[in-house]
């Protein structure tokens, strides 16, 4: 979760006045989502909120104090967003429209990290 001011300065050293911590949250793990899928409830500094998704999730996990989390699950694609509140969550898409996808491959471990950016300044 990233809260504060995380622009650079001009003339002063590049520190972040900013703070990242890892959250707890409810993650759901979706067949690939499109924005035509979604109901989206508001916009923030390129982050997304949505109400309702037309889509029924595949998983739904819940990350620990630190924000980690794992699931199995078969190779192929998939949507990642997490609940904020009454709304999902995601912070981009792909120039196809799939709200934050995640590639699974077959033998090997996808790892990434999911920043919730909306109470960030960049």
């Amino acid at each position: 979760f990233w809260q504060g001011d995380f622009m650079p300065m001009m003339g002063e050293d590049d520190s972040e006045r900013g703070t990242k911590t890892g959250v707890s949250r409810e993650i759901y793990i979706f067949p690939p989502i499109k924005l035509g899928d979604v109901t989206s409830s508001r916009s923030e500094l390129g982050a997304c909120f949505y109400s309702k998704i037309n889509k029924t999730p595949i998983k739904q996990i819940t990350s620990d104090e630190n924000g980690f989390f794992q699931a199995s699950l078969p190779p192929g694609t998939y949507s990642i967003l997490v609940r904020e509140g009454d709304n999902y969550y995601a912070n981009g898409f792909d120039g196809n429209n799939v709200i934050y996808p995640i590639n699974v491959k077959s033998g090997e471990v996808t790892q990434f990290q999911f920043d919730i950016t909306y109470q960030a300044t960049h």
